[in-house]
């Protein structure tokens, strides 16, 4: 079972620029809950959202020295969400990377958007785990920081920001029409 766990994910690990020493935490952050109840991503994914947050966080305290945690807080937000983490994930992982049981419509979009946003956390996890913060820290800048560039625009809220541009210009609320 090692030898087939070292050959199957040796292109994952080249796309992630990652190692694992411990291929069975890789293996364990793969594999969804509908495969296995008991060994499964959501511990950590759970341990990876929380690195990721305090990662960010850090960073954007060092980028920001004059920033208040209101800013901080909006940004770390715009950086730190599904829809970001999703589009960055399919980026990475391809959908032969995920272990899911046949339960999982994988033709849904909604279903295999929220798996993948949430393999990019427990692959986090699984990085502390196996060698700990600096390597976690490494993933996140060139996996994430590194492609946020790219797609700075697909976070934005136009429809907020036409509400608080008519508001702050005295005009009335915008009325919305499907």
């Amino acid at each position: 079972k090692h030898e087939l766990l070292n050959n199957r994910f040796k292109d994952l690990e080249s796309r992630i620029s990652y190692t694992f020493k411990n291929k069975s935490i890789l293996e364990e952050a793969l594999t969804h809950k509908s495969l296995s109840a008991s060994m499964n991503y959501e511990r950590l994914e759970f341990l990876g959202d929380s690195l990721l947050n305090a990662i960010i966080s850090d960073w954007l305290y060092q980028k920001y020295p004059n920033s208040n945690e209101g800013v901080l807080s909006k940004k770390r937000s715009d950086l730190v969400n599904k829809k970001i983490l999703t589009i960055i994930a399919k980026k990475i992982f391809l959908d032969d990377d995920l272990i899911i049981g046949n339960s999982i419509q994988i033709n849904n979009d909604k279903t295999i958007s929220n798996i993948y946003s949430d393999i990019f956390e427990s692959i986090l996890g699984a990085i502390f785990i196996d060698s700990g913060i600096e390597n976690t820290k490494k993933f996140i800048y060139k996996h994430l920081l590194t492609n946020l560039e790219k797609s700075k625009n697909i976070n934005k809220n136009y429809k907020g920001i036409l509400i608080e541009k008519c508001h702050s210009l005295g005009y009335k609320q915008p009325n919305f029409k499907l």
